[in-house]
C-alpha cells in the first residue's frame, strides 16, 4: 500500500532474480483499503516498516520527523492512523514517479534506496525474507556505505542509526555470506557496463544515485549491517 501499489512498474522474479522480467504499465485506477491492514499478521505489519524508513529518508526532515513517529507507533502496535501514512508515502512517490516514469532520467532512481541490497538478501534467502525485511536491512548497509565512501558524515550516520535501533534485523541475515550476497548483486537488474551500482544517502532528502562501489567497501558494510542490533 505504501510503495509498489502505484508507479506503473510491473515485475517477475525470474533464475532466482527479483523482478528481473517487466515493464511499465499504468492502471486505469488503485483501490486502497487499508481495513485489510487488520488481516495481516504482525509479521507483515512490520515488513511494511521497511519501505516507510525508505520514504522517511527521500524527502525533507520535516516528512523525516513524521514517518519517524508513525513507524515507532507501528513497531510498538500503537493505535495509527493507516489511511494517513499510505497517503504520505504515495504523495512522495507520486511526485517522484511523474517527473521519471520510466527511470530514464534518474530521477527515479531514489526509490531504489537500499533496493540492491535488499534484492540480494531476498534471493539468497529464496525469498523467504519478506521485501521490507530486506529493504529496511538494504538500508543500513546503503547508510553504512554512504559513510564508507565518504558521503555521509560519520556523526551523521550514527544520528540516524541510532534512530532506529529500536528495530531489529531478520537473524537470517546475520548468517548469509557476504562472498554470495555480493554475486548476487552482480546480477541485479541496475547492473550497467558490469558495475554493481548503488543509491546512497548525503543528508535526508540529499539522495546519490548511480554510486559505484568497489567490493571491499559493499563487503565491509553488510557485515556492519550483521552487527547493527
Amino acid at each position: 500500500m505504501v510503495d509498489s501499489s502505484v508507479g506503473g512498474k510491473t515485475g517477475i522474479n525470474f533464475l532466482n532474480r527479483k523482478n528481473l522480467i517487466g515493464s511499465f504499465y499504468q492502471p486505469d485506477s488503485v483501490f486502497i483499503d487499508t481495513a485489510f491492514l487488520k488481516t495481516l499478521p504482525d509479521k507483515e505489519i512490520l515488513s511494511g516498516i521497511g519501505e516507510l524508513v525508505k520514504y522517511s529518508f527521500l524527502t525533507s526532515k520535516e516528512n523525516f520527523k513524521k514517518f519517524s513517529v508513525y513507524i515507532k507507533r507501528i513497531s510498538d502496535k500503537q493505535e495509527i492512523n493507516f489511511v494517513d501514512i499510505v497517503y504520505k508515502s504515495l504523495v512522495i512517490k507520486k511526485n517522484i514517479v511523474i517527473n521519471d516514469e520510466k527511470e530514464l532520467s534518474g530521477i527515479r532512481k531514489v526509490l531504489n534506496l537500499g533496493h540492491t541490497f535488499a534484492h540480494a538478501f531476498e534471493a539468497a534467502s529464496k525469498y523467504k525474507l519478506t521485501h521490507g525485511e530486506s529493504v529496511f536491512a538494504g538500508i543500513i548497509c546503503s547508510l553504512y556505505l554512504s559513510e564508507e565512501l565518504g558521503y555521509l558524515a560519520k556523526k551523521k550516520l550514527n544520528t540516524l542509526l541510532d534512530g532506529l535501533r529500536f528495530l531489529t534485523i531478520n537473524p537470517f541475515l546475520k548468517k548469509i555470506d557476504e562472498e554470495k550476497l555480493f554475486f548476487l548483486m552482480q546480477s541485479d537488474k541496475k547492473l550497467f557496463d558490469e558495475k554493481i551500482r548503488f543509491v546512497l544517502l548525503q543528508d535526508i532528502g540529499n539522495i546519490v544515485v548511480d554510486v559505484i562501489a568497489e567490493k571491499p567497501s559493499v563487503l565491509e558494510a553488510i557485515r556492519k549491517m550483521k552487527i547493527f542490533v
